[in-house]
């Protein structure tokens, strides 16, 4: 296990380095792009159309610029520092961040705890899981957003759960949905239904939860919605080391 742990650092070290020298070989001529169709909006006497396809110029340049900050993001993941945390503070701050633009959409967010056992809490790397979690959100949000006025005034219902030896949150909304030929590829990088869109956010979030320990679960149906659940074992340490544990306290307790 530690071999193959130290294998895949050594990968990812290695995509990282490589990744540095070419976004800072495309990032340049990017900004020049960029910043050239800028000075050309500004003093250009084309007609609408020509402005048009101006504008449309620095559109995708941002995306480009976009996309590599999110690949950048992606391959550059930390090694995740463990804390106790409690799962309903984190997710709290996340929301936190959403509310001005739920209201503005019409989306209200409904956040329950009931089937939460105990003080809630494990641990976890609160910054990145967070981050993950902010980008599920974006979806479920958007999922929401692009529903015909009619159906406005919808809920993305936001509920922690837990038991002796597991917690999670789980992300439900009643948007567009996901169709079956899709829901096996959302986790694949760059794979996106909106061309606006990078497609990495949802790879991110996978990532993030199995590095540390746990788990991501999709369920999803054409015009009826999509909950995705995180799930993430309270002790961290490998089941075979929690039944020896266990054993060795039962046979002290017996003698």
């Amino acid at each position: 296990m530690l071999e193959k742990e130290r294998l895949e650092v050594e990968r990812w070290a290695g995509l990282g380095m490589m990744l540095e020298g070419i976004s800072h070989q495309i990032r340049n001529p990017i900004a020049a792009i960029g910043g050239y169709t800028q000075r050309l909006v500004k003093t250009s006497t084309a007609s609408p159309k020509g402005k048009s396809y101006l504008h449309q110029i620095l559109h995708e340049t941002k995306r480009l610029e976009i996309m590599i900050q999110r690949l950048e993001e992606y391959i550059l993941i930390p090694k995740p520092t463990f804390r106790k945390e409690k799962i309903e503070e984190v997710v709290e701050a996340v929301l936190q961040t959403f509310s001005k633009e739920a209201t503005e959409k019409g989306v209200s967010i409904n956040l329950e705890a009931r089937a939460l056992e105990g003080e809630g809490d494990c641990f976890m790397d609160k910054d990145l899981i967070a981050k993950a979690l902010f980008y599920i959100f974006e979806n479920s949000l958007e999922a929401v957003g692009r529903l015909p006025m009619g159906k406005k005034g919808e809920t993305v219902r936001v509920s922690l759960f837990g038991d002796g030896g597991n917690i999670g949150v789980s992300i439900s909304d009643k948007g567009e949905g996901i169709p079956k030929k899709n829901i096996d590829r959302i986790f694949e990088p760059f794979f996106s239904t909106r061309p606006d869109r990078v497609g990495l956010g949802l790879t991110f979030a996978k990532r993030v939860v199995e590095e540390q320990g746990g788990s991501i679960r999709v369920e999803s149906r054409l015009k009826r919605g999509t909950t995705i659940a995180l799930i993430f074992p309270k002790d961290r340490r490998r089941m075979i080391r929690r039944e020896e544990i266990f054993s060795e306290a039962v046979w002290k307790d017996m003698g």
